[in-house]
């Protein structure tokens, strides 16, 4: 027998609307996040280290009153004020997934729906630690595929360098990344290099290590285009941060933009050679990545302007 405990928490204001729907089947528990508007809205995915998620939705100005965070059993709902408008934050604590539709839910035997995100009427945030074993039919005929119904597929979570679980007690380094991501995109790169450095001292071992890290190495790199050094760092620190994050987070999506900004340290420090090298590894192992295209630009001035070859 299958039982179902919902509880709907609606947020609404003008057009907008964000429910909260929590429920367990069979002693599993799920939550799905409904946001909508019938003005459209933009909601995105962002993939972080280790295949965790992060979503974003972007508000008019106005849309919200002052709503205070949720902290919900597999998620978290944060609000935050942006330039012109609000962003709603969803941060899920298992598997989770997007799905987006403009279309009217009624009326229709098929209703089309988008897993990208992007500008929508309705989205759903569907999370549930169980998605990914979902059941395959089996084949028809008599080659069927056999089912063990009271067997569930292995999985694993996130483990550090010596192969221990990564576990973090507090939910507060997502407000510190949030913090580091708003002030690098507001071009305030002293501030960013700044709450890196506490947020990495306070939560060393965050699933947002990863970003920390980079946007440090982001916020230098641009800081020295127009000086030579800050606080005593400079493009050799670039270099040696970079091949210490490239060490540490080998299967990390962002790894080509390390590299890239490793050789753009070592031609501001006149190592060609060095460069050359990082730049081959962007060119063999990431031919198609828009850093190798940026890097080899880079290069190819870097010898221009020396006059060489």
């Amino acid at each position: 027998m299958r039982k179902y405990f919902l509880l709907f928490l609606p947020i609404l204001a003008f057009s907008f609307s964000l429910s909260v729907n929590s429920g367990a089947e069979d002693g599993r528990p799920y939550t799905v996040i409904n946001i909508s508007d019938e003005k459209g809205l933009v909601c995105k995915e962002e993939i972080l280290a280790y295949d965790r998620k992060l979503y974003f939705c972007d508000l008019p100005g106005g849309a919200l009153p002052k709503v205070e965070d949720k902290i919900l059993a597999l998620a978290e709902v944060r609000f935050r004020e942006e330039k012109g408008g609000m962003r709603v934050y969803i941060v899920p604590r298992a598997n989770s997934r997007l799905i987006s539709s403009s279309e009217s839910l009624y009326g229709e035997s098929a209703v089309p729906f988008s897993k990208n995100g992007g500008v929508a009427k309705r989205h759903a945030i569907v999370i549930d630690q169980n998605l990914n074993e979902f059941k395959k039919q089996a084949n028809a005929g008599i080659n069927f595929a056999p089912i063990f119904e009271q067997m569930t597929a292995p999985s694993i979570g996130p483990l550090d360098l010596n192969k221990a679980p990564i576990e973090s007690g507090d939910s507060n380094d997502i407000n510190m990344y949030l913090d580091v991501k708003k002030s690098y995109e507001a071009k305030r790169y002293d501030e960013t290099i700044s709450t890196t450095q506490t947020a990495l001292r306070r939560y060393p071992n965050s699933i947002f290590a990863s970003e920390f890290l980079l946007y440090r190495l982001r916020a230098l790199d641009k800081i020295l285009d127009s000086q030579n050094s800050f606080e005593g760092l400079g493009a050799a620190d670039v270099a040696s941060e970079g091949r210490a994050w490239m060490r540490r987070f080998v299967s990390d999506e962002n790894y080509p933009e390390a590299l890239y900004l490793v050789t753009r340290a070592y031609l501001r420090q006149e190592l060609v050679s060095d460069a050359s090298y990082t730049l081959d590894i962007l060119k063999s192992e990431h031919p198609s990545s828009n850093f190798t295209k940026l890097a080899e630009l880079e290069f190819a001035d870097k010898l221009y302007a020396s006059g060489r070859q």
